[in-house]
């Protein structure tokens, strides 16, 4: 069951968006993200997850969907009992949706065209192969062009989170991940600075290499200082990691 405050309800009934989760964690172990340090993953029953869309399009009039799932598109099939129980239900959203670049192939984006899907944020990263590796990402560069061209082919936004100040990330792993964006022309880019989460394999490996200062501490990491007098823009906090050219990311 979910609680909602009346400031939450108004803000729902005004937008008529609804955030919702179908699963939690994920089924993958990238070496940065936090999703399965506290969790298994696991997925909920769609009957339960249509029937909680049904009470908030009864309660709040909601007309859009925001899936907050680590991937949405683990499942085809999964995505087609989702769209025809809502279908028997006469519901109809549109949706916005994350997914994995190696997760969207033809039929998943044909179900997820039907079901309503409008956007579509992927995890690259970086196109930096080396790096993709060190992140444990599971994917490729080729399933990042292969997704841009099959969000062409389905008219959806192709929409990409990368990542800045990584260890071990050069000049060379930013000009190609630069490249990349600059023949895939994607609709947004949200950029992010690497944070190294508690329990994760990241945290552990900036631990060994020196990479977190010393008495540093885990909150000084999730701020940005943007009254500073040096605030330009990017990261301007006591987070700074040693040995990560910050202004490099941004150049």
């Amino acid at each position: 069951q979910r609680y909602f405050t009346e400031n939450q309800i108004l803000q729902i009934k005004n937008i008529k968006s609804f955030d919702i989760n179908t699963s939690f964690g994920c089924p993958y172990n990238c070496y940065f993200c936090s999703s399965n340090v506290s969790i298994k993953y696991f997925k909920l029953p769609v009957s339960l997850v249509v029937e909680e869309l049904k009470k908030a399009e009864d309660q709040f009039g909601i007309k859009r969907v925001v899936i907050l799932d680590e991937t949405f598109t683990s499942s085809a099939s999964r995505i087609r009992d989702f769209r025809r129980q809502l279908e028997k239900g006469n519901m109809r959203f549109s949706y916005s949706a994350n997914t994995r670049l190696n997760c969207f192939n033809e039929k998943i984006a044909e179900e997820l065209k039907m079901v309503g899907v409008e956007d579509l944020y992927f995890g690259l990263e970086t196109a930096s192969p080396r790096l993709l590796e060190f992140l444990n990402k599971k994917i490729t560069v080729e399933d990042a062009y292969r997704a841009r061209e099959l969000c062409r082919k389905y008219q959806f936004p192709f929409r990409l989170y990368l990542m800045v100040g990584l260890p071990t990330q050069d000049e060379s792993d930013y000009e190609v991940t630069l490249e990349f964006v600059k023949q895939t022309q994607p609709q947004a880019v949200s950029i992010y600075y690497f944070v190294p989460f508690p329990k994760t394999h990241l945290y552990d490996y900036c631990l060994k290499n020196k990479y977190i200062p010393e008495n540093s501490s885990f909150e000084c990491y999730l701020g940005l200082d943007t009254g500073s007098e040096r605030f330009k823009g990017y990261r301007e906090t006591q987070g700074f990691l040693n040995k990560i050219d910050y202004e490099m990311g941004f150049g």
